[in-house]
Order: structure tokens, then C-alpha cells, then sequence
């Protein structure tokens, strides 16, 4: 990824390259079921059939969404047989913490925590969460 600081603005900006993959990246979660189908994949590998019958719809929409994800690099496959496994590319995913057990996506130079929601309100994390935005204290005392 690469980055300029424009010094006279003190702005970091990313490259127009690099916005558009992490935009490929971000359209290829921007769907309630593709989220769910991160969440069905995160423990380990299925195949179509599997993520179809758990998200209860038609196999060929279940495998619309897998492309998809797979053109937006999100997912890797691999044929076994007849069959295709799918699972989390390790270029977008690391793996759990105690903290956050599901772990963390990377897009672009973000990292989504994919821990419980109870997970998100313990530690630092739920701390970070409910501290107040620099700037609104500011403005709530004017």
C-alpha cells in the first residue's frame, strides 16, 4: 500500500489504486448474507452445499455470493473432488485472541474485530468503544 503526506494540508492520502481494491474489498462484505457467510467460514472450510443448507437458500444464490467474495479476494477455494471448499484468505484474515476470538479482517490498512459482541464490550476494546470522539467533549461543554 502506498501512501503520500501532503505537507502542506497534513493529510495522509492512500493511492487511488489502493482505495479502489480496498473498496473491492469493503463491496464484497456490503451484503447481510456474505457477512454471514464470513461468520459461517471463520472456524474452518465448507463446501457450497453446506453454506446453502445453513443460510437456508438456493444453492446457485449461495454460490453468487462466494464469487463475489472470491473476485474481492476475501475467499480462497479449493476443489476436492467434486467438490469445492471455501475458507478465509489469510491475506484478509488473522486469526482470533482471547479478546476477540473470532479474530481480525484486514482491508486495506483497517482491522474489523470479528470477536462477540460480549467480547467487544470487555477489555480495552470496550473501553476504546465507549470513550468519547475527539471533538464531541468540545463541543458538548461550548
Amino acid at each position: 500500500m502506498t501512501a503520500s503526506l501532503d505537507t502542506e494540508s497534513d493529510r495522509f492520502m492512500i493511492s487511488l489504486d489502493d482505495s479502489r481494491a480496498i473498496a473491492a474489498t469493503l463491496a464484497g462484505l456490503a451484503d447481510p448474507i456474505r457477512l454471514q457467510i464470513l461468520q459461517l467460514l471463520l472456524p474452518g472450510p465448507l463446501c457450497v452445499g453446506d453454506l446453502a443448507r445453513h443460510l437456508k437458500l438456493p444453492m446457485v444464490n449461495t454460490s453468487h455470493h462466494l464469487k463475489v467474495m472470491r473476485r474481492a479476494a476475501i475467499l480462497d477455494h479449493v476443489k476436492q473432488g467434486r467438490m469445492v471448499m471455501y475458507s478465509v484468505s489469510p491475506k484478509v484474515y488473522t486469526s482470533g485472541t482471547p479478546e476477540f476470538p473470532n479474530g481480525l479482517l484486514k482491508v486495506g490498512f483497517w482491522e474489523l474485530r470479528l470477536g462477540s459482541p460480549a467480547a467487544a464490550t470487555n477489555g480495552k476494546a470496550g473501553h476504546a468503544a465507549n470513550a468519547p470522539r475527539p471533538g464531541k467533549a468540545a463541543s458538548a461543554a461550548s
